[in-house]
């Protein structure tokens, strides 16, 4: 039988509470666009005038049914705009557009999080002033572990 030994990860010890204490408020509020799917999709229509709806699905990888839902959810917000159009050939366009309120909610999102990661917020200070989770080598066995 094998046993793997894993070393304690540093966040362990850190209290729940005073880890959800230390996400600012305004963070929170900003958990809509948070998801995976929308931010990506935000990303994808800040950095390009338009995208046609194809590119971006095809970008993310997901079923149409998915794709849509998360699209109207957006329009129903008011992040993005979608128009239809018809080709010469009378095929349907769809593009996508990023609304200035859109633009607006994910930079907004975007200070927050560059906020909210610094060395000085207080996150960081429960994780160990120069630790990242992430990327921290001492949280991951090796295999010159000898209790690996």
């Amino acid at each position: 039988m094998l046993a793997l030994m894993v070393k304690p990860n540093k966040l362990d010890n850190i209290d729940s509470d005073e880890f959800q204490a230390s996400i600012p408020n305004e963070l929170l509020s900003h958990r809509y666009l948070m998801h995976p799917i929308r931010i990506t999709i935000m990303k994808l229509l800040s950095s390009n005038d338009y995208l046609p709806s194809f590119e971006i699905r095809q970008i993310l990888g997901i079923t149409w049914g998915e794709y849509n839902t998360h699209l109207k959810s957006l329009e129903s917000k008011g992040f993005i705009e979608i128009r239809n159009t018809f080709s010469e050939k009378a095929e349907l366009i769809i593009t996508l557009f990023v609304t200035t309120k859109g633009q607006y909610e994910y930079q907004e999102l975007l200070d927050l999080l560059v906020k909210f990661t610094q060395k000085d917020a207080p996150i960081r200070r429960l994780i160990g002033e120069n630790n990242d989770p992430i990327y921290d080598t001492n949280l991951y066995p090796s295999s010159n572990d000898e209790n690996y």
